[in-house]
Parts: C-alpha cells; sequence; structure tokens
C-alpha cells in the first residue's frame, strides 16, 4: 500500500470517501482529522490494492486511475495503517473489501439515523474548519470565507477584521445546512453510538474554561475545555479545540459562571452507563426572539431584507404541523411561493411528488386549488455584473415591501453558487400556509433548500420562476393539466397517459384524471395564429 504523500487522490475523491466513512477510521472507528488549519492530520487515505506495483497487495498493470479510485480506499488511522502494510498477510484485499462495505454500511445507517439539521445563530461561537471542511457542505463554508477574504487554514485568532466578517455571514450559512444529525434527547440515548453525527440544543456549562488567549489542548477529557449538560442519568460532555473559538467574546461568555444556551453538533466519540462523550463541529448561541426583534429595527434598510421575517425568527426545530384553528384567512388573495432543491439529488417527479403530498398536508381540503409546476433554476442566464450576490439580493428585494422567505442574501448566494437548483412552484396558497409548507418539507425532505413568496410585478421573478403548471390539486382530487399544444394537427394525442399512470397506482387520491388548461391554451393558439399571420405576410398571401 502506498504511502500517504505519494498518493495521487484527487480532492473530489477524498471528499467523497470522506462522506462515505463520516470522518472514521474503517477499522477502529477513531474520528480523524483531515490536517487542514495546520493541525497534524491523523486521517490516511490507504489503498486497498496497492498505489504501487510493489506495495502490500499490489497488483501489477492495473491502471492508475483504479488504485487512486474511491472503490480502492478506505480512510485509515496512521495506527491502522501502519498495522495493515505490515502484515498483509493478515489483512488480504478480500477482507479490506468487505471491511470497507460494512463500515460504509454502518456510516450509511447512521446518516439515516438523523434528521436535518438547521440551526439560526445569533452567534456563531465556535467552528472547528479542519473537520468541517471535509463535511458535504463545507463547500458553503469556503465560499463565504473566499468572498471575504478569510484564510480557512488558520485559526480565527489573528485574522483581524476578516475573521468577524466570516463569523458575522455564518449564520446564514447554518439556516441553510442540509446534513442530517440525531438529536441528543432521551428518546434517543440508547441508540446512541460511536462516529454518530448528533445535534445538541440546551443550557449548558463549561468545564475547564479556555484561557486567553486560548492554550493548546492536553488531550486529556479531564483537563481539556468542554461543555456539560444531563441527559437523564448520563453527563454529555461535548470537548472543543479552543483555537477555534471565533471570538474573545465566545471565550468570555465561556468562562461565566451561569449556565449558557448553546446549540450544535458533533460526533460521538464515547458511551458509558455515565457519561456521552462528543467531540464537537460547530456551537453558538441560538437566535431569540428578543434579539431578532432588535436586529430588523436596527438592520433593515427597507430595500434588501436581510433578515428573515420575525416568525420565523426564533430557532426551534422542525416540528409535527400543529392542528390548532387557525384565525380565518378566507378573504386573503391567494399568493404563489418557489419552493428549491437540490436538483442533483432528486429523481425525475420526486419534487412533484413531495411538493403536492405537503401541499395536501398544510391546506385544508376544503380550501384546496393549488397549481403545481416545476423547473430547473438557470442562474447564468439571470447573472448580471453583480454575480450570485447581486442576484441573491435581487431576488429578496421586492420594492422595499416585506415578502415571505426562509432566506437571507448570504444563504441564498452560496446556494446559488454552490448547487444545482431545481424549483418547485406553487400557485394558490394563503400567506399564512407558507412557513407550514416550508416545515413540512423541512421535516421530510432531505433535498429542500428552502422558499421564497414570488411577486407577479417583479420582472426578474416572472423571468427567474416561469414554470408550467403541469398538476393541479383540487379538494382531495389531483387533475393532470395539458394544453392544445399537446396535440399536433389531425387530434394526434401527445399527452404523456404514463404520468396519470403513475399518479392513479399511487394510491393518494380518490380520482386522478386530465384537466385541459384552458389559459395555456388559448396562449398557444393566440402564438399559433400570429406566427401563421407572419407567415402570410412574409409570402403576400391572402
Amino acid at each position: 500500500m502506498g504511502s500517504v504523500r505519494k498518493a495521487k487522490v484527487t480532492e473530489a475523491v477524498k471528499r467523497e470517501l470522506w462522506r462515505l466513512g463520516l470522518g472514521m477510521c474503517y477499522l477502529c472507528r477513531e474520528p480523524l482529522d483531515s490536517g487542514i488549519g495546520g493541525t497534524s492530520p491523523t486521517a490516511h487515505y490507504a489503498h486497498i490494492v496497492a498505489q504501487a506495483d510493489k506495495g502490500p497487495r499490489a497488483v501489477p498493470g492495473m491502471p492508475q486511475g483504479q488504485r487512486d479510485a474511491v472503490t480502492n480506499l478506505i480512510l485509515l488511522c496512521p495506527g491502522c495503517h501502519d498495522l495493515i502494510d505490515k502484515q498483509p498477510a493478515a489483512y488480504p484485499t478480500p477482507a479490506l473489501q468487505q471491511r470497507k462495505v460494512d463500515h460504509e454500511t454502518y456510516a450509511a445507517s447512521l446518516r439515516e439515523s438523523g434528521r436535518l439539521w438547521r440551526v439560526r445563530y445569533a452567534t456563531v461561537d465556535y467552528l472547528n474548519m479542519p473537520r468541517m471542511a471535509m463535511r458535504e457542505s463545507g463547500a458553503l463554508l469556503q465560499l463565504v470565507a473566499d468572498r471575504v477574504g478569510f484564510d480557512t487554514n488558520k485559526a480565527f485568532h489573528g485574522q483581524g477584521i476578516k475573521s468577524g466578517q466570516f463569523v458575522g455571514q455564518l449564520r446564514s450559512v447554518f439556516e441553510g445546512w442540509n446534513e442530517q444529525a440525531t438529536p441528543l434527547d432521551e428518546d434517543r440515548v440508547e441508540s446512541l453510538a460511536v462516529g454518530m453525527l448528533v445535534s445538541f440544543s440546551g443550557a449548558m456549562r463549561c468545564r475547564n474554561a479556555p484561557t486567553i488567549p486560548p492554550a493548546p489542548l492536553e488531550g486529556t477529557w479531564e483537563h481539556d475545555p468542554q461543555l456539560t449538560f444531563q441527559l437523564g442519568l448520563r453527563t454529555v460532555r461535548v470537548r472543543f479545540d479552543p483555537a477555534w473559538l471565533t471570538t474573545t467574546t465566545a471565550t468570555t461568555d465561556l468562562r461565566s459562571d451561569d449556565a449558557q444556551h448553546y446549540a450544535g453538533v458533533g460526533f460521538v466519540v464515547g458511551i458509558s452507563d455515565r457519561a456521552i462523550k462528543v467531540s464537537a463541529l460547530v456551537f453558538g448561541h441560538p437566535q431569540t426572539q428578543a434579539a431578532s426583534l432588535f436586529e430588523v429595527a436596527s438592520t433593515h434598510d427597507g430595500s434588501v431584507p436581510r433578515q428573515v421575517p420575525l416568525g420565523q425568527a426564533e430557532h426551534s426545530p422542525a416540528q409535527p404541523l400543529a392542528a390548532a384553528p387557525r384565525q380565518s384567512t378566507a378573504m386573503a388573495p391567494p399568493v404563489s411561493v418557489a419552493l428549491h432543491f437540490d436538483e442533483d439529488e432528486v429523481l425525475p417527479g420526486w419534487i412533484e411528488r413531495a411538493t403536492i403530498c405537503q401541499a395536501a398536508r398544510v391546506v385544508p381540503e376544503y380550501r384546496r386549488d393549488c397549481r403545481v409546476g416545476t423547473m430547473s433554476l438557470l442562474v447564468r442566464k439571470l447573472l448580471e455584473d453583480g454575480g450570485v450576490d447581486d442576484l441573491a439580493a435581487k431576488l429578496l428585494s421586492l420594492g422595499g415591501e416585506r415578502h415571505w422567505s426562509s432566506f437571507e442574501v448570504v444563504g441564498l448566494a452560496a446556494l446559488l453558487a454552490t448547487k444545482n437548483v431545481a424549483v418547485a412552484v406553487v400557485e394558490g396558497l394563503r400567506a399564512h400556509q407558507l412557513q407550514d409548507l416550508h416545515e413540512a418539507l423541512l421535516e421530510q425532505s432531505e433535498p429542500y433548500l428552502g422558499a421564497l413568496e414570488l411577486d407577479a410585478r417583479s420582472p426578474l421573478h416572472r423571468r427567474a420562476y416561469a414554470s408550467r403548471s403541469t398538476l393541479r390539486l383540487v379538494g382531495a382530487d389531483l387533475r393532470v393539466l395539458y394544453s392544445v399544444g399537446d396535440y399536433l394537427p389531425g387530434e394526434w394525442d401527445h399527452r404523456d397517459h404514463s404520468v396519470l399512470d403513475t399518479w392513479e397506482k399511487s394510491g393518494l387520491f380518490p380520482t386522478v384524471s386530465w384537466e385541459e388548461d384552458a389559459e395555456r391554451s388559448a396562449a398557444e393558439e393566440r402564438d399559433a395564429w400570429a406566427q401563421f399571420r407572419e407567415l402570410q405576410r412574409r409570402f403576400g398571401v391572402d
């Protein structure tokens, strides 16, 4: 097996292997350090079939591309890497291949046991950049860092105003974070396992509080800084490296005698009858309603809404929708909303199904009359001189009026720059249902990224979100929309009847039927006549 220093493994392959293995050694399952940020790396991207022809388990003649592919690599700590290279007979190729399958299956089960973690922070107090950079969503952090000139290979201390600018923009990034974590609560405590990504939120105290400036870690749980709180009969101990505290104020808060409310995520590194040990990735103070009121009053300039609406300001995990009756809003005009999804994470037809199912969940049956259409968001065609930052600001700025949105400008810009975005446009909702639909999708749909209310008066909205409605939800029934354009001359039917069959077989609706979109048919007929008259004019025919 070739050494890590000689391996020609691409950064893309490293990220994928880190994701598949959840940043753990494939043999002993100890959490690993990528080495980003000046720390000593403990992660070796090790080859099963040797990287060199004379290495352990070598297969001379094997193409180099196959040797450095994800399928031939495992993550190992230095000790395990040394062990399998010095004892190749005890660790033959088939055994390591099976261990790769077993560990990646185990890691997948840990990911699936969680729920989508997103948090609205008042302050981000700690961010372990070496570990977070290897996460699937780490590219968002790098994008923000590049924008302000923050060096992610260095700790926050010593980078001056760039550090503050970076931290200030992190809050919107974590509002749109797209990873699953298992909540640390009494209902799930017995299902926890080493290596699991967990989320935590509540009142905590700091043990072994860090100094100013921070001292190096000693490497022991007895002396290193950690947040602590009780979970049943166990003490949760969240260890952190003070080198990655974001500000001096964060250090001061940790030294307070009073309990502080922190929320964050980390990896479980140890479980016993008395304690659950967690290695922190990020934590901070979650946003409160009072803090949001102050922010909106002091920062909103009336043109670009950089703060979310007050109803969304306070941090709270997604909960099942409440069944309590709402104040009547029957006279309120219907609104439209653009729901954004990660296009690379969904199969054809998935977005329509997810949107229709959740719309049926949040809109009362007696009031349902919703249309749904999907499209790809063609960001490149919308960009002007200002880039994605300017585009995001314009999409959220509607003549100074406040419209509902789950995005802030920085978060939306990060998504537009790093993801292929698909959109479902839903027409016929009431304003108070937008938040319910957003929360329902957050709860049920991992590829969902967020939403914004559309304004028919905005030329940019009409251009960016010009979807064609293909489904209509009416009461308990579903209608599949078509128009005259779906027929060729001679009444030849070009409708896709498999769509109707798929919805009928789903069993979600009592009836599924075709319905002509009269408005679209009329528009298509007008266009056809206009083209016909243009041909008559061009060829001089009366």
